[in-house]
């Protein structure tokens, strides 16, 4: 995704990763990642506009934290092997980045940011999955489009079979890996449904869909019986 791609730029990651699996055999020049983080990251909110908004607020926000976590857990490993020449404490870093973004729409986006873990890797990608998903399904909503949909099918069959793969070692704690109700391993049918392409089922998916939300339970057994009303009143009409 673009937006991991530019949020990886403006929070000068590489060189952390660079210094991280030994690329450069120097200490980390921790003023100068500093100064390099707090320029890049003044140009990200002068044009945040473009990556943040109302409707995916909350998704930037987990991005940030979770790239800031991915910072700590650089930081505090080059700490350890005494990597880092000067003083670059992470709490300077989320710090900044909250004085920075106190006055825009994002403000209180910055929570208790802990190290990366290889579980909080696994919730970003299936973060990042639920993104896309819902970005494929709302391009062929109002317009169906055959080669989209198929694209979307695959899509969502593709990660299903991935993040299904991960079940085993991760059941005693499956709760944990849960964004939403329709973006969760605990979840496996609503987060991965089945898309149906050929023109009938796509559009007997997309009213039943409609009739859910708006609806309810009530509006389905609606739906139900008028689709089932309909049919008998074809079959006699075929008499």
């Amino acid at each position: 995704m673009e937006v991991n791609a530019k949020l990886r730029e403006t929070l000068n990651l590489s060189e952390l990763v660079n210094k991280y699996n030994g690329k450069n055999s120097e200490k980390l020049n921790g003023s100068l990642w500093m100064s390099t983080f707090e320029t890049k990251f003044q140009a990200f909110c002068e044009q945040i506009s473009e990556y943040w908004n109302s409707s995916n607020k909350d998704k930037r926000c987990r991005d940030l934290n979770f790239y800031l976590s991915e910072i700590r857990y650089y930081l505090d490993d080059l700490k350890k092997k005494k990597r880092i020449d000067g003083a670059l404490e992470f709490d300077k870093v989320t710090g900044y980045v909250n004085i920075e973004i106190k006055n825009l729409k994002v403000n209180n986006c910055v929570k208790n940011v802990n190290a990366l873990t290889e579980e909080m890797q696994l919730k970003k990608n299936l973060d990042d999955y639920c993104e896309n998903r819902d970005f494929m399904k709302n391009r062929i909503k109002y317009k169906f489009d055959d080669i989209n949909c198929e694209k979307y099918s695959r899509y969502v069959e593709s990660n299903k079979i991935k993040f299904l793969s991960t079940l085993p070692s991760i059941k005693q704690h499956l709760s944990y890996y849960t964004v939403d109700r329709i973006c969760s391993l605990s979840n496996i049918r609503n987060t991965f449904p089945i898309v149906h392409c050929s023109g009938f089922m796509y559009y007997f998916d997309k009213i039943f869909e409609i009739y859910l939300l708006k609806y309810g339970f009530l509006g389905i057994i609606t739906f139900v019986l008028i689709l089932s009303s309909s049919m008998m009143i074809r079959r006699v009409n075929e008499k």
